[in-house]
């Protein structure tokens, strides 16, 4: 148990505030910070002891502020004496060890003349002489959503994990902190409350309407309408506060000791609400023009590196610009805040941690070359500052091969899997929560190579671990393999089997990360491509379009999710014989394909076949043979020559071959699919989802179409075909 000692500091005409900071800092510590192994010891003078204070007890009171992590000062309109003093000593005693105690000011603002000379003087020292930054508020909850954002990095693993935001409230792994409209750079910000007063003029909209959909069907129209629109509108505020939220978090770890006039004015500004100064403030573009060129050169380049960490979520948050936009402005901040950081020398762990950042960054936009690159040089870099078995060199191989494994390059994600997998095995501290990580990403390359029987083998044993480690509670990791062994039951043909697992994944992920998150999308997506099968069309739409809609919403346009959706969609309209709007998808789907991956990749194999597929439905089968053949090259480069995908290029090549009467061609196609389920019964048995029966069945059939009887006579005699 790690215990973090608390000083609060505060004069008496903040009791009130004092006392509810306490209670609050008492109810995390049972309910969220023990249960991660930190106890918290929080001392302030009132509860400690009811006397007044003397010079003796306050000497006492000193030495539990040069003892303490954390110390927190609360202002009003004066700086009492005993206050002040507390807080040089924390100062003092930072300034000596360079790490604690980690220091937070708090000024509860005031009307003007309310302030007295103390405080006034104190403020000027603050800033002026000290460059420390202090945080304005109105009421507490203020100062308890601080103490919780600056907390995180007294912790074990110093980040921040399980702040998040749900109707509004803020939330810290499920205790409530405070309200959004609390915090001043919420209730201030001029988009958010233009969203707010959105939803409240739909929601009496869509009230009034209920009343009047049975008598008349234009107003069911129109309810249904409004009610769209107020579902968008609350998707867009709930992205919106948790934008600010990460925003918070940033400038938090910014302005938690010395800081120059620029971050401080950036962050005045972002709790004002003001994102148009902020954007000025931190703009790639504008820093070197805000920046004084009377300043020192490393003064001021260390500013400038401060003000672009700042930037990175500034550009993301900007939704009056594209996501496209956003992105490639993000990554030319990181490209700049690389090179200066290494100007500056930090060469580091600061180095080694941004540059993880930046990988993470491109592998999210699905700038994969770059991701590559970063996560290789990070493997040696971790060996240098970490050692050569460390958590930091596995992850960083985990990382590379989720890459390889989206790029099928299965042998070398195999590899980079298996290598965390056994450095993960050496380290001191078993971390049970990797190796289980590892045992699924390695189950996730065999089901892609079409080894069922093995990566439900790895599955089972990464699910044996979590539930040791989570029990029967609900959590997103135990989801993660529910969903993995359902993807199994999809291509075992279990369709009702895995629907039920889907679901369940569902009802966890709305549960613990909200219906509007990404990974909520791929359940909503995942249970429409079940109702496909089970050919429920119209429930199937309907999930893969509220699949499409989120991830729209979060991962820009070209993302290869949304290449999944836009297939998904296109295979219903496909099934419904609507074949225009089918082509449209498809085209969309190939678009974002062939930026993404190479031209090898499947997901291109599949965009080639099903537009193949379409053509031949619309009899222009020159254009289908051409998709065809392109789509049938990258099956056989990538899985070989026995593998049900490659069957299903050689069986729709063998019926387009049939409807144009070059009847070898044909059959060489169907005899290949023949071969091709004789090998697939031999490896899984009748686990294998591919039919010996009804593949001869099909060549028998082709046989009597084209008139060679005989052949199928044959056929039906060696088969034992009834």
């Amino acid at each position: 148990m790690k215990k973090i000692k608390v000083f609060l500091a505060s004069s008496d005409e903040l009791r009130t505030e004092r006392l509810e900071l306490n209670e609050m800092i008492k109810n995390l510590n049972i309910n969220v910070y023990l249960k991660k192994g930190v106890d918290i010891n929080l001392f302030d003078w009132e509860t400690h002891d009811n006397q007044y204070r003397t010079i003796a007890k306050q000497e006492e009171y000193n030495e539990n502020v040069r003892n303490c992590d954390l110390f927190i000062g609360i202002f009003w309109t004066k700086a009492g004496r005993f206050t002040v003093e507390e807080f040089e000593i924390a100062r003092e005693t930072y300034d000596k060890t360079q790490h604690s105690p980690a220091i937070f000011v708090f000024f509860k603002e005031t009307i003007a003349g309310q302030e007295d000379e103390t405080l006034l003087a104190f403020k000027s020292r603050l800033f002026n002489d000290l460059s420390h930054y202090s945080t304005p508020f109105t009421n507490i909850y203020k100062v308890q959503y601080d103490f919780v954002v600056n907390f995180m990095r007294l912790e074990v693993d110093g980040e921040l994990k399980g702040l998040i935001v749900e109707d509004t409230e803020v939330r810290y792994d499920g205790s409530k902190i405070c309200n959004m409209n609390d915090l001043s750079f919420a209730s201030n910000n001029e988009e958010r409350v233009r969203l707010i007063n959105t939803i409240s003029k739909l929601k009496k909209q869509v009230e009034k309407l209920l009343l009047q959909i049975d008598y008349d069907e234009d107003f069911r129209v129109m309810y249904n309408e409004k009610k769209a629109q107020l579902e968008d509108a609350e998707k867009e505020l709930k992205i919106k506060d948790q934008s600010l939220i990460s925003m918070s978090i940033d400038f938090a770890r910014r302005t938690n000791s010395q800081i120059s006039i620029e971050l401080k004015e950036a962050k005045e500004a972002f709790e004002r609400g003001d994102m148009k100064r902020v954007r000025e403030l931190t703009s790639f573009d504008d820093i070197d023009k805000i920046i004084s060129v009377k300043r020192e050169y490393d003064l001021a380049l260390n500013n400038k590196y401060e003000l672009l960490l700042i930037s990175r979520n500034a550009t993301m948050e900007d939704s009056s610009i594209s996501i496209e936009n956003r992105i490639r402005t993000t990554t030319n901040i990181y490209e700049k805040l690389i090179v200066i950081c290494k100007e500056l020398k930090k060469d580091g762990i600061e180095y080694f941690l941004l540059m993880s950042e930046y990988a993470l960054f491109a592998y999210k936009y699905a700038n994969y070359d770059k991701a590559i690159e970063i996560f290789n040089a990070q493997i040696s870099l971790s060996e240098k500052i970490y050692g050569i078995e460390c958590s930091e060199k596995a992850t960083n191989y985990n990382n590379l091969g989720t890459i390889y494994d989206i790029r099928s390059n299965y042998d070398q994600a195999l590899e980079c899997y298996t290598k965390s997998l056994n450095i993960e095995k050496k380290l001191p501290k078993l971390n049970y929560v990797n190796i289980a990580e590892c045992y699924n990403n390695i189950g996730l390359v065999y089901k892609s190579k079409g080894d069922y029987a093995e990566a439900l083998k790895f599955y089972l044993k990464s699910l044996s671990i979590k539930e040791k480690l989570f029990g029967t509670t609900w959590h997103t990791s135990i989801a993660i393999s529910y969903n993995n062994i359902a993807n199994i039951n999809v291509e075992l043909g279990n369709y009702d089997q895995a629907l039920i697992q889907y679901t369940q994944v569902l009802n966890i992920y709305e549960e613990l990360l909200g219906k509007e998150h990404f990974a909520t999308a791929t359940c909503y997506n995942n249970i429409g491509v079940m109702y496909e099968k089970k050919g429920e069309l119209i429930n199937a739409l309907k999930y893969y379009c509220k699949a499409l809609s989120i991830r729209k919403s979060s991962l820009g346009v070209n993302h290869p999710d949304i290449a999944q959706s836009y297939n998904n969609i296109a295979g219903i309209y496909e099934t419904k014989k609507a074949y225009k709007q089918a082509l449209k998808y498809y085209l969309r789907d190939l678009d974002i394909c062939t930026k993404v991956y190479r031209d090898s990749h499947p997901d291109v194999a599949i965009c080639y076949n099903n537009i193949a597929t379409i053509y031949f439905k619309q009899g222009e089968y020159n254009k289908a043979l051409e998709y065809y053949e392109k789509s049938l090259l990258i099956k056989e480069d990538k899985y070989g020559d026995n593998h049900t995908r490659t069957f299903t290029s050689y069986n729709n090549l063998g019926v387009l071959y049939s409807q144009i009467r070059e009847f070898d061609k044909a059959e060489d196609c169907f005899l290949k699919c023949v071969g091709i389920s004789q090998a697939l019964f031999q490896k899984y048995g009748n686990k294998s989802n591919i039919s010996i029966v009804e593949t001869v069945k099909t060549l028998c059939r082709f046989y009597e179409l084209s008139d060679q009887h005989e052949k199928a006579l044959r056929l039906i005699s060696d088969y034992n075909i009834r």
